[in-house]
C-alpha cells in the first residue's frame, strides 16, 4: 500500500478513527500534516506533541532514542550499545535535542491542550522503530487522559507490536514486513515539511476552533 502524500494518508486514517471528546496531537513536522484531516473529521482541536529523535549527528537517521518536552530521554538500549554512545558524547547529543525541542516550542506555541479525562489521538506519518511514539505516549500519560489512540498510515511490524502494547488503540492502515523498512518508501511524495507549513496548519485549526 502506498499513499500519494501525507494529506491523502491523513484522510484515509480519519475514516478509521472513532473518538469522543477528543484532542488530536501531531508529531512535527510530518505528523502534523497527517493529523490535519484527522482533526477536521473529528471536529476537534489540533495541537503538537514535540518529540525529537536522539541520534548521532553524523548519522541522523540512525536513531537510538527519543525525547519529549519533559526532557526525559527514552532509549533503545540495544541500539545505543551497538553504536557505542555514552558519557560526554551522549550528554552533548541530549543537550542538542533539548535545544531543538525548545526552539520548536517557541515557534509553534508553548500552550498545551488540557488532556485529562479526554481521548487523545497521537498522529505521525509512520512508525519505523516505534521509539519516538513510545516517548510521545509516555508524555501524554502524565496528563491523565481517558484513552490514548495512536494513528499512523504505515508501521514496521516490530514497531507496530511495540506500540500496540503501550497504548489503548493503534489505528494503522498498513503493517510492513520489509527487512529494510523506510517510512518514506510508502509515499509517492515525502518531501521535508517546513516550520512555516506546520505553523499555518496550527493557526488555521485555532481559527476554526474560535469560530465554532
Amino acid at each position: 500500500m502506498r499513499f500519494r502524500n501525507r494529506i491523502e494518508a491523513g484522510g484515509l486514517l480519519a475514516r478509521n478513527i472513532v473518538a469522543r471528546n477528543a484532542v488530536v496531537l501531531g508529531i512535527p513536522r510530518g505528523g502534523v500534516v497527517v493529523a490535519k484531516p484527522v482533526a477536521e473529521k473529528l471536529r476537534c482541536m489540533l495541537g503538537v506533541l514535540i518529540v525529537r529523535k536522539i541520534a548521532l549527528p553524523s548519522s541522523p537517521e540512525a536513531a537510538f532514542g527519543a525525547m519529549t518536552r519533559e526532557g526525559k530521554p527514552l532509549y533503545d538500549e540495544a541500539a545505543k550499545s551497538h553504536l557505542g554512545v555514552g558519557g560526554g558524547e551522549l550528554r552533548r547529543i541530549e543537550a542538542g535535542v533539548r535545544k531543538e525541542i525548545e526552539r520548536r516550542e517557541n515557534l509553534y506555541g508553548r500552550k498545551f491542550p488540557r488532556l485529562k479525562g479526554r481521548e487523545v489521538v497521537i498522529v505521525d506519518d509512520g512508525l519505523a522503530t516505534g521509539c519516538t511514539m513510545l516517548a510521545a505516549i509516555a508524555s501524554v500519560q502524565l496528563r491523565k487522559p481517558e484513552k490514548i489512540i495512536v494513528a499512523v498510515p504505515v508501521a514496521a511490524a516490530d514497531a507496530h507490536e511495540l506500540v500496540t502494547s503501550a497504548c489503548d488503540e493503534l489505528v494503522c492502515l498498513h503493517v510492513a514486513h520489509d527487512l529494510r523498512f523506510a517510512v518514506g518508501s510508502y509515499y509517492e511524495e515525502f518531501g521535508d515539511v517546513a516550520d512555516r507549513e506546520v505553523i499555518n496548519i496550527l493557526e488555521k485549526s485555532r481559527a476554526r476552533g474560535s469560530a465554532q
